[in-house]
């Protein structure tokens, strides 16, 4: 689990989600989740960095597709 994680002082890497947007799509990101620590090293918080990975994603899907269904040459 990500608090359980953040508590160990442990950073969460790329954990990939679908977000909601207010005007109800959907975005692809990549999150991750890193402690904030104090000038003592006490865990006061944590930062998290989300990045849009839907492009990646759609190319992803568009290459699946592609090798899932080859497309057939029509020879003369």
């Amino acid at each position: 689990m990500i608090i359980e994680r953040i508590q160990r002082c442990e950073r969460v890497p790329n954990i990939e989600t679908v977000r909601l947007r207010k005007d109800g799509s959907t975005l692809d990101v990549s999150v991750t989740v890193s402690p904030v620590e104090d000038a003592a090293g006490k865990i006061v918080g944590a930062s998290k960095l989300a990045r849009d990975i839907t492009e990646r994603k759609r190319m992803e899907a568009d290459l699946h597709s592609a090798v899932q269904f080859p497309t057939r040459t029509l020879t003369l």
